[in-house]
């Protein structure tokens, strides 16, 4: 679902968690703790979003140690609430999920389960991973119907890709359009 926006989950999630990161930007190690990864992988991560030109390092000191603090670009903040009204707000991302649980449009009953499951199972691995991707209340999910020009091409894209991806449900169910 991410393709047409060019970028992985992965770096969805680092630009995610560098947004989150208020009110002070982040450094790698806090990166690195906010996702449960290493600081190799997070120093990989952000040299990628930098040849993106989606983050920027500042060389600083926290503590008395020198350390990167991490910022978003422009570009990277524009990238985030485009996805964020194209997937998020929009009820698509939401409703792939629901429909990879398998569940049925009337009582979606899975989602918690496996919502608990998870946090068993990332306890169970001691995962110290902290952050979680911003989301929007059912009441809240618009549909796509504000969004307009580049944005709507891309919600109208993400929705094809669904419904070819996502056969055994009834199209309206996957997005209403």
């Amino acid at each position: 679902m991410l393709l047409p926006f060019h970028i992985t989950p992965a770096r969805l999630d680092m630009l995610q968690a560098i947004a989150a990161a208020v009110p002070e930007p982040p450094t790698q190690n806090e990166l690195a703790r906010m996702l449960g990864v290493t600081r190799q992988t997070v120093s990989e991560m952000l040299d990628a979003l930098e040849a993106l030109e989606l983050v920027t390092r500042t060389p600083g000191e926290l503590r008395g140690r020198y350390c990167h603090f991490i910022k978003l670009t422009e570009d990277a903040r524009a990238l985030l609430a485009r996805v964020f009204a194209v997937l998020i707000r929009s009820g698509v991302a939401g409703k792939a999920a629901a429909r990879m649980l398998k569940d049925l449009p009337k009582a979606p009953t899975k989602g918690p389960a496996l919502l608990k499951l998870t946090d068993e199972l990332r306890n169970w691995l001691e995962d110290p991973a902290f952050f979680t991707p911003p989301a929007v209340a059912r009441s809240r999910i618009d549909s796509g119907k504000p969004l307009e020009g580049e944005e709507r091409r891309l919600f109208l894209e993400v929705c094809s890709y669904c419904r070819t991806r996502f056969t055994r449900l009834p199209a309206m169910y996957i997005i209403m359009t």
